[in-house]
């Protein structure tokens, strides 16, 4: 009896043991991509070498750019594995050189080694990564989303950096509901990534949840965003459309705002206390209410332009930098269009 109850219980064990060991086979297959990793970048190198006819001695500075030690002295994937992608295609050479410099007033690699249809896929995808991530770094945040956007994730042998900085030019553009969802994918292999990319992405993610279209918040972004074309030296159609996006935006803030200031004027003239129904009310009007002729902005839109940019720096005076500077801003395009 006791060997019987010693099976059972051995059995129930083993089926606990394979439900558990499938439970996690189960979350391992919602993931819908895979880390990256030493042994990818050299079995992806290796494939690629296959296909190729390459010396000793390349084989011997890739074998060593993509050595455990190096690729842990250096940190960082990516930039091994463009590292033995230069060796293999002289052609990239120069442009992932450039990756590394750090001018004071970057600009933007010759990409045009990218356009040759003779370049494996192997070179192409992963230097436009390289390219991407510097774009993204350098503040070229619409370039970027078109080079990134071109990319999937089994494209590349990193791809934790594509789905981050993908995620990081979406919050940049207010791509909000872009954003969140490639946060979202990035999360799948949460204890995978660089701890950066998971504080940075945590970050963005609860400031772009925050984010309401069309408020003081979302105009500051937008202004942030023109400051940064124009120090780009972009100031075209895009940056004018901006400008006055924001100028559309401030209007109806402040025309909201008229609206509760007109709203709480109106409840001020109101009773504290209701007059009783079974009173009879005194008084020798003759019953209905006159008209009051408030204009098309109240008393506050009917201000002239020194008295109301005074109101609304007297309302901003308490607000972030940020917002004050949207506001300043906006009373500025203002006095430009009454000039004009």
């Amino acid at each position: 009896m006791k060997s019987l109850n010693l099976i059972i219980k051995f059995s129930l064990v083993v089926s606990l043991f394979a439900v558990n060991l499938n439970a996690q086979d189960e979350l391992t297959k919602k993931a819908s991509w895979t880390p990256s990793s030493a042994k990818i970048l050299r079995d992806t190198m290796n494939r690629h070498l296959a296909s190729i006819q390459l010396d000793e001695l390349k084989k011997a500075k890739i074998d060593a750019v993509l050595s455990d030690e190096n690729i842990e002295m250096t940190g960082d994937h990516l930039e091994s594995f463009t590292d033995a992608l230069a060796i293999v295609e002289p052609k990239v050479i120069e442009l992932v050189e450039s990756l590394r410099e750090h001018p004071e007033n970057p600009k933007k690699p010759k990409l045009s080694v990218l356009d040759d249809e003779k370049l494996a896929p192997v070179i192409r995808n992963n230097v436009s990564l390289a390219v991407g991530r510097w774009l993204a770094q350098n503040r070229f945040y619409d370039e970027a989303k078109d080079l990134l956007g071109l990319l999937k994730t089994g494209d590349v042998v990193d791809p934790g950096t594509l789905l981050f900085y993908r995620a990081l030019v979406d919050h940049r553009l207010f791509e909000k509901n872009a954003c969140l969802k490639t946060i979202d994918r990035l999360y799948e292999n949460e204890s995978s990534l660089p701890r950066r990319y998971t504080q940075i992405s945590r970050l963005m993610q609860n400031d772009i949840k925050a984010m309401k279209a069309e408020s003081l918040d979302h105009a500051a972004r937008i202004m942030d965003d023109i400051n940064r074309r124009i120090s780009l030296n972009r100031s075209g159609k895009r940056v004018i459309g901006q400008e006055k996006r924001v100028i559309d935006m401030l209007d109806k803030i402040i025309e909201e705002l008229e609206k509760q200031q007109q709203q709480q004027q109106g409840s001020s003239t109101n009773p504290s206390s209701p007059m009783q129904d079974s009173r009879i009310a005194g008084g020798k009007g003759d019953g209905r209410a006159q008209s009051k002729n408030y204009g098309e902005g109240g008393e506050w839109g009917d201000l002239p332009p020194a008295k109301r940019a005074e109101a609304m720096a007297e309302i901003s005076k308490n607000l972030p930098p940020h917002y004050r500077q949207v506001i300043e801003e906006y009373f500025r395009k203002l006095a430009e269009d009454d000039d004009k």
